[in-house]
């Protein structure tokens, strides 16, 4: 199985349920509360499973790369956890079954229940696979809100462990001799008093005072100081770690809102109109999500050269193919070729990022790479047949004219921007425009530009039909589609940079019928 599935989620979150209610619900019984057994044949149950698990899930190797193979997967369980989890899981099923012998009154049982009964605790040693089982909800929490947000869940799990292990140990302490603190009400000995008191008398070892005070009682006095002691330090470390977060989370939100903070004063200082306001604040929200995606799509092209190039074609094609498989034409190179797909994705499409107001090409201009939106808003306006009998209309005209001009001219003009208005549509993620010029020589049919900041993939034609010639099959196959693509080409109406393989089987198919 892979470790980074949803299912491995759900099973490491419920390792840290189980981990906490072990550490927890063990030292309870300190307190004098008595289990009923059925949190532990659940914990048991889930434990045992683990190691049937361990030798059928995925692992990555120290270069990063992915392993799920299930000889090296078997190899690799039994090398790293499964001695520390046998020697755990048989110390359990040891306990349980010679618990149940004693319950029953079988003499064996009892003869083997007071060396048998540190198993019951040596359970928290599992406390140690805690980093592995964090690692692996991190890989699912990858934003940044949600990995403060874990680090600030962090910080108060530690607490309440370190509270409520100190209480329990002071309890201990407490119950040692007949003189301890505990002796001063006869309450102190019974559930639940005895370890809130002890409880409350923990927290405020980090600050504060209590009521409760350690008698003359050495042992009692030497683990009052010392836990004064600890309990300073305890709590600068988890404060410091909670400032940093809290830290970053507001430097987060600060630059969020500093361009709409300056927006605000800016309007309240020239007394703008309500509407005005509302249009630039709603602007600058859509600028400062359009940025952050063209600041990411850097930043991971920076990210990438850092890495070994079979680790950067991976991460590429997983990242990338999900956006191009909605086009007909890349699921069917993936089919033809695997390995010319994953050389397409790593090693030809390339991203370029665009201001708002940029042209990405403009009509007439012949093409050379095909586009595919990844983020931002961006706009195609299509130049008809009309539109383009009334621009060379138009030109005749003024070239005759000279420099003076007529009100024929100022109508075409008009109709010109009209129809640029009408026909110009805006573009959502994964739209590709330019697929005609990597099965044909294209000359661009419209204008396509970046509204706000804009990211966008090129698959260069040269690059392309290097690569195709590279692979025998692939060359065969886009010979014979690249003929039927040609044809619809020839029998469309009006030409578009954003006709594409799909439509060029439906007009395929629908001129076979007739």
């Amino acid at each position: 199985d892979d470790p980074d599935s949803p299912f491995m989620l759900i099973w490491s979150l419920a390792a840290f349920a189980f981990l906490f209610m072990d550490v927890f619900l063990l030292s309870l019984s300190v307190f004098g509360v008595e289990r009923d057994g059925t949190f532990d044949w659940f914990d048991i149950t889930y434990w045992t499973l683990d190691i049937f698990l361990g030798f059928c899930t995925g692992f990555y190797t120290k270069n990063g790369e992915s392993v799920f193979k299930q000889p090296e997967v078997m190899r690799h369980y039994l090398r790293t956890w499964f001695g520390f989890d046998m020697f755990l899981i048989g110390s359990q099923w040891a306990w349980m079954v010679i618990e149940a012998a004693y319950i029953e009154g079988s003499s064996s049982g009892l003869q083997f229940m007071r060396f048998l009964r540190w198993t019951k605790y040596i359970k928290v040693l599992r406390l140690l696979k805690l980093n592995r089982a964090v690692h692996q909800v991190q890989v699912h929490f990858q934003t940044e809100t949600s990995q403060l947000g874990m680090k600030m869940v962090s910080c108060l799990a530690i607490i309440v462990l370190w509270v409520h292990y100190s209480a329990t140990i002071w309890y201990l302490i407490g119950k040692r001799t007949d003189t301890g603190w505990i002796s001063e009400d006869e309450a102190l000995l019974t559930w639940p008093t005895n370890w809130l008191v002890s409880l409350h008398w923990a927290a405020s070892q980090l600050q504060g005072s209590i009521d409760v005070h350690p008698t003359f009682e050495v042992w009692e006095r030497a683990y009052a100081v010392s836990q004064l002691l600890l309990s300073v330090v305890a709590l600068a470390l988890v404060v410091s770690r909670l400032t940093t977060v809290m830290q970053a989370l507001q430097q987060w939100r600060e630059e969020k809102s500093r361009l709409v903070r300056v927006a605000q004063r800016f309007v309240e200082n020239h007394n703008l109109p309500i509407h005005l306001s509302q249009r630039m604040n709603r602007y600058l929200v859509r600028w400062q999500i359009t940025k952050q995606a063209h600041q990411q799509l850097t930043e991971e092209q920076e990210l990438l050269q850092q890495l070994p190039i079979n680790m950067q074609r991976e991460l590429l094609e997983q990242a990338r193919s999900p956006l191009l498989n909605q086009h007909l034409i890349f699921p069917a190179l993936a089919r033809c070729s695997s390995r010319f797909m994953q050389r397409l994705l790593c090693d030809l499409l390339h991203g370029a990022g665009f201001f708002p107001g940029e042209l990405v090409f403009q009509d007439g201009v012949v093409a050379t790479d095909m586009y595919i939106v990844v983020g931002g808003e961006t706009s195609y306006l299509h130049y008809t047949k009309n539109v383009r009998a009334l621009m060379r209309r138009n030109g005749d005209r003024s070239a005759q004219l000279g420099s003076g001009g007529s009100s024929a001219d100022l109508d075409t003009d008009v109709l010109v921007e009209r129809h640029k208005t009408l026909r110009s549509f805006p573009l959502e993620r994964g739209s590709a425009l330019g697929e005609p010029v990597l099965w044909t020589r294209w000359v661009h049919n419209g204008d396509f530009s970046a509204v706000s900041q804009a990211s966008i993939f090129c698959l260069g034609v040269e690059g392309f039909a290097e690569l195709v010639c590279s692979y025998v099959r692939v060359q065969k196959e886009m010979q014979i589609h690249s003929k039927r693509f040609v044809d619809a080409l020839n029998m469309a109406e009006d030409l578009s940079d954003v006709f594409n393989s799909e439509l060029a089987f439906e007009a395929c198919s629908s001129s076979s019928n007739l």
